[in-house]
């Protein structure tokens, strides 16, 4: 009896390879894409079974991430991974990938060829479509030409009022509110006559390195501004109450410098962050903690604290983070600000204010009449019954670099809250 021959398969051999060799000796053999190697001796039995090699896996599709709807501008990420024909990752991969969109317009990645630490996934970011409507995105291998299409995502318009965001003005003219971390990328110039807001404790940047912002409307929220000229015409530019909230039903403020509650009754206690919170009346709820650098602020006022377990009303929020970086004029003729909000008054006693936020201007010139106002306030305390009203939130953080000329002769402050009857103000913060 012939003795048996053992067959064992090369990993990228997708079916079996037959039985070539007719000799016992060790041979190898190519067929196409898959090789048969045959060793002498193997197992006597003329029933053996085939020995696998170890794997080799070679890519035959991608598997794209899933393309939220948003605007034209706001900037989106693909995360793309080479898979097997069994749809297994393969970490090994080392191919190009290029790509390309029904949108023409779209701003997309350059070639990228895998390295081994990708290990078959890559992230590729600052993808944006231009033109509205349903859009996708398609990866190809360079090499193998296999190619996978992302889902189609629904595209809507920012530039209701004209123009676009890849060239000319970009007129918002509608609400507009931008999805968590978004980044709004405009070619030209960027004129908000509308609202422009970010989701409720989201942040946003709006990117626009070659042309102006013009406010005109209210630009909303937790915002980041990059741009070569903003000016704050007749709208503003805010970040009121953005920041940490406040509390209800008797519990302390939100935040680092949260002003302390009282169940009782009593007067809660303003929120801190550049100054401290003020007492709530009858000194029950103390008020926050001053907390952030002065030179270098990052982080969000925080929320005052409410007055009574059964408290209908809310203690006030923080203040938000801006933070605008302009190359060329920054021009405030009407308001950059970061305030906190008032503390609830109820039947019962007066909630803590919010302390006032973070802004953070860097520019080359800025300008402004006296009817500007950069603005990191505390919020006011609530008013209670008698003398326990709530605590004043303490003043925020602002911080100016100013590397050209400064005439701006409007006003700049970080000012505590009032409190409530019986309770005390919140302290002044930090405006540089």
């Amino acid at each position: 009896m012939r003795l048996g021959v053992a067959l064992l398969f090369i990993a990228w051999a997708t079916s079996g390879c037959g039985d070539p060799c007719s000799s016992d000796f060790d041979k190898s053999i190519s067929f196409g894409n898959y090789t048969c190697i045959y060793a002498q001796g193997g197992s006597s039995s003329p029933n053996a079974s085939p020995t696998p090699s170890p794997s080799i896996d070679v890519a035959t599709q991608f598997t794209l991430s899933a393309i939220p709807a948003s605007y034209t501008g706001v900037g989106f990420s693909v995360t793309v991974t080479a898979n097997d024909s069994s749809s297994s990752v393969v970490t090994g991969y080392t191919g190009t990938v290029q790509f390309s969109s029904t949108d023409a317009s779209a701003n997309l990645p350059a070639n990228y060829t895998f390295v081994a630490g990708d290990a078959g996934v890559h992230t590729f970011t600052g993808l944006y479509f231009v033109t509205p409507g349903s859009q996708s995105v398609t990866a190809t291998d360079t090499t193998a030409l296999f190619s996978q299409i992302s889902n189609n995502a629904l595209v809507s318009n920012i530039c209701l009022g004209g123009g676009t965001v890849s060239s000319g003005t970009c007129t918002i003219s509608s609400t507009i509110t931008l999805p968590a971390s978004a980044i709004l990328n405009i070619g030209g110039s960027l004129w908000v006559n509308s609202n422009l807001k970010t989701c409720a404790g989201c942040t946003a940047t709006i990117q626009d390195s070659t042309g102006t912002v013009l406010v005109d409307g209210t630009i909303s929220g937790n915002f980041t501004i990059n741009a070569a000229n903003l000016n704050i015409n007749t709208g503003v530019v805010t970040a009121d109450g953005a920041g940490s909230g406040g509390a209800a039903s008797g519990t302390n403020g939100g935040g680092t410098g949260g002003g302390t509650g009282d169940a009782g009754g009593l007067g809660a206690g303003g929120g801190g962050h550049g100054g401290v919170g003020g007492s709530g009346g009858l000194f029950a709820g103390s008020g926050g903690a001053a907390y952030d650098s002065t030179s270098n602020p990052s982080q969000a006022g925080s929320g005052g604290g409410s007055c009574y377990n059964s408290d209908p009303g809310f203690g006030g929020n923080g203040g938000g983070i801006l933070v605008i970086n302009v190359t060329g004029t920054t021009t405030v003729r009407n308001a950059l600000t970061s305030n906190g909000t008032t503390g609830a008054a109820t039947a019962f006693c007066g909630d803590g204010g919010g302390s006032g936020g973070t802004i953070v201007l860097n520019t080359n010139n800025l300008t402004g009449p006296g009817t500007g106002h950069i603005n990191a306030n505390g919020g006011n305390g609530g008013n209670g019954t008698g003398s326990n009203g709530g605590g004043g939130g303490g003043g925020g953080i602002i911080t100016k670099t100013v590397t050209g000329t400064n005439s701006f002769t409007g006003t700049e402050t970080a000012t505590g809250g009032t409190a409530g009857t019986g309770g005390t103000a919140g302290s002044v913060g930090s405006a540089m």
